[in-house]
């Protein structure tokens, strides 16, 4: 079984890599309650036992040795934007490492990841590598600037409203998150 994805229809034709929410256990996402008020990846894997255990299963497969070796495979055949984390976050330094060495090796193809890691180095990775800073409630504004970008839930004049929700406007039609410069995006919940 692979470990990328085309059967999320938001990202429409976008390749994309999830993993279980168990990844976003750690100590810095239980004072952030929206996360499981309108968390929708927690509602999918509550909804759907298969989708649930194949989060599972790739949560593990990032642990191996050869996560890297087994992801650069899949790459190879992959369009050129990836979409990290469809569902899940960066656990660990040593996991975000996996990534920016991955976007290393691919600096032809754009990696795109939402995360609220806040403790996590993101210093060392490359500019393909876009990471946007999953900042829900606007707690974090201080640290906005250490990141590619912002998302948000809270209705703001100066974001970009994501236009899925509400016209099904795909990520591959859309391209704001991979192509704006420092973009600002407001999600309405769904």
């Amino acid at each position: 079984m692979g470990l990328l994805s085309t059967s999320n229809t938001k990202l429409g034709r976008v390749c994309g890599f999830a993993i279980s929410t168990k990844s976003c256990g750690k100590y810095r996402f239980k004072k952030h309650q929206g996360c499981k008020e309108y968390c929708y990846a927690r509602k999918i894997e509550n909804l759907r036992p298969r989708v649930k255990a194949k989060w599972e299963d790739n949560l593990k497969r990032t642990k191996r040795k050869d996560f890297v070796e087994k992801m650069a495979d899949e790459l190879s055949f992959s369009g050129d934007f990836i979409r990290v984390h469809v569902s899940g976050d960066f656990y660990s330094q040593e996991y975000l490492n996996k990534w920016c060495e991955l976007a290393w090796m691919f600096q032809h193809k754009t990696f795109l990841v939402y995360t609220k890691a806040i403790d996590l180095d993101f210093s060392k990775r490359p500019e393909n590598l876009r990471v946007i800073l999953s900042d829900d409630q606007q707690i974090w504004s201080p640290l906005h600037k250490y990141f590619d970008g912002v998302a948000t839930m809270q209705q703001d004049k100066k974001y970009f409203t994501c236009p899925y929700v509400e016209k099904r406007t795909t990520c591959d039609e859309c391209m704001y998150c991979l192509n704006a410069d420092r973009p600002k995006i407001f999600f309405k919940k769904h």
